[in-house]
């Protein structure tokens, strides 16, 4: 994520977010992780869920499951 970041930092914000939290790169300790048959079972893990908080607009962006199958919901307070 650092790395991300620091690659992106003049275009962060909603969008590049949720990018980041797709991220594939360097499988299998990947950001949007999804189980690797390459680990021990009980080494296998996956993304469950995640949120980007935006306190000046008092929105939250959740998602339930991997980022890349699935939808950022907008929520606001």
């Amino acid at each position: 994520m650092a790395q991300l970041i620091q690659r992106n930092k003049r275009k962060l914000g909603l969008t590049t977010f949720q990018e980041f939290l797709r991220d594939h790169e360097n499988k299998p300790n990947m950001i949007c992780a999804h189980v690797s048959p390459a680990r021990p079972k009980a080494h296998h893990s996956r993304t469950l869920d995640g949120m980007i908080y935006i306190p000046q607009k008092r929105e939250a962006w959740i998602f339930k499951g991997n980022p890349c199958e699935n939808e950022f919901v907008r929520y606001t307070v």
